[in-house]
């Protein structure tokens, strides 16, 4: 079995959650719409604030994770419909947006550096290269689709929904 060793509490709604390098990183939408980076007893090192792109404001950050090796870290922004890549010292890499990407949620990433997006409004989960570009839309017709997590070991993913008790399993062919 399992046993909570205690509870950190960030003052915010919490939507995403990774761990990168003894360090928490969090997004959270309410009071703030801000990304935060927690150390292991949840004391705030960095709060980063969603910044402009050129198609717009980015808010509402949703979901976040790294790549492999741990250099990247993607968000996905409900708000703004983008997905942004940030180095380790929190520089903007790169801002993907698409017009069939709408309300971005769950991301994760696989071995060779792409990037698996699910869309709330536009009902899709796509992969994109780690060069930014859309290798194709792997399910689309996914109502609410909220977030996706990637088992490297199996070559599969897996898919929730809002307001359902399913996590589907994909495997790729």
């Amino acid at each position: 079995g399992i046993q909570k060793v205690r509870q950190i509490t960030t003052k915010l709604h919490c939507w995403g959650i990774t761990y990168l390098n003894d360090q928490f990183v969090v997004t959270t939408w309410t009071n703030g719409n801000s990304i935060l980076v927690l150390d292991l007893m949840g004391t705030k090192i960095r709060t980063i604030e969603p910044g402009k792109f050129q198609g717009g404001r980015l808010s509402c950050p949703s979901s976040v994770t790294t790549n492999r090796t741990k250099i990247i870290v993607y968000v996905t922004y409900h708000g703004g419909h983008a997905l942004v890549a940030y180095n380790l010292s929190w520089d903007v890499l790169f801002t993907y947006t698409d017009q069939s990407m709408r309300g971005p949620g769950g991301v994760d990433t696989d071995c060779d550096g792409n990037i698996y997006v699910c869309s709330y409004f536009s009902n899709k989960v796509q992969q994109i290269s780690a060069d930014r570009k859309l290798i194709r839309t792997l399910l689309s017709g996914q109502p609410k689709s909220l977030r996706i997590r990637f088992c490297r070991e199996l070559s599969r993913f897996y898919l929730t929904h809002r307001d359902t008790n399913i996590v589907e399993v994909y495997d790729f062919e």
